[in-house]
């Protein structure tokens, strides 16, 4: 957050939120800022019920104006207030952004019910965590933060990416997973690079009877097992493949089989890794799929 110097060793005014036609000022921590409060009431119902009370006779103002003084934090209202007053700064899916203007806006949104504002903070978490193998497969990039806190209808994918992207050593560092969080990444990790892997793979061992020679296309298949099983293998310095993203698209053109084998392989293939996804929940100790979506369904009414 940017701001302008202290003047005379008073709070400092923030840059872009100091509007000198408008008639509200609020302070956060040693912050402050100047704004519209007839176009702050109409996005939240608290500052609209605070406003409208009786202005007391002791009230401190500053440049004749009325001052409201927040326990947030500096940051945290200034995302806020730009996501409110500054057009492009917190645009509704598929913009980008980023967490902790996500995470300030949420919060600050949840906390002084500006529900519209809540709903697309819930859409961008939603969509950076999915609830279905669709949604995982087909999930813009510019939303996947290396760093991640979410609410419990993205907790699922969230334990997912730190799987994907984390060392067991680093999982017991983060700060903001609790100790049982720790442990049950950890134990998804230990689950997915073991059973998961060999179950999404088994579609290359399995024997398909609509073959044409089968000769030839077990052969091959053998083959590309082996050369993809490599990339499960745990070595301590490059992170392990996880098994949704085991098999890639561009492997398919590499298999010698006939069409029919294909069309069952690609069958058998994507109920393997729907079936993962579905025991994600459980693999992770987390509510189920079905809790998730109504949880999700009710948040974004």
């Amino acid at each position: 957050m940017t701001t302008s110097p202290k003047p005379d060793d008073g709070p400092m005014r923030a840059e872009g939120l100091w509007l000198e036609d408008c008639g509200l000022i609020i302070r956060a921590e040693d912050t402050i800022f100047r704004v519209s409060g007839a176009i702050l009431t109409v996005q939240s119902t608290v500052f609209r019920d605070m406003l409208s009370l009786p202005t007391p006779e002791n009230q401190e103002t500053l440049d004749g104006c009325p001052q409201v003084f927040l326990l947030d934090t500096a940051e945290d209202v200034s995302h806020f207030l730009r996501a409110v007053f500054c057009y492009g700064f917190f645009d509704p899916f598929h913009s980008s952004t980023n967490f902790p203007i996500l995470s300030s806006v949420l919060r600050m949104a949840h906390k002084y019910e500006a529900d519209e504002l809540r709903k697309r903070a819930l859409i961008h978490l939603s969509k950076a965590h999915p609830t279905t193998l669709i949604e995982w497969d087909f999930m813009d990039d510019t939303v996947a933060w290396a760093e991640e806190k979410a609410l419990d209808i993205a907790a699922i994918a969230r334990f997912y990416r730190i799987c994907q992207s984390a060392f067991e050593d680093r999982i017991i560092t983060r700060h903001e997973l609790s100790d049982a969080d720790k442990i049950n990444c950890i134990k998804g990790i230990r689950y997915l690079e073991t059973t998961g892997a060999a179950n999404i793979l088994q579609f290359l061992l399995d024997c398909y009877y609509n073959c044409w020679t089968s000769g030839d296309c077990s052969a091959s298949r053998q083959e590309m097992h082996r050369n993809v099983a490599r990339l499960d293998k745990y070595d301590g310095e490059n992170m392990t493949v996880m098994p949704l993203e085991l098999w890639r698209r561009t492997h398919w053109s590499d298999l010698d089989v006939c069409e029919d084998c294909l069309v069952d392989m690609k069958e058998t293939h994507k109920d393997a890794r729907q079936k993962l996804w579905s025991n994600l929940p459980k693999i992770f100790a987390l509510r189920d799929w079905k809790q998730l979506e109504a949880m999700k369904a009710e948040a974004l009414k």
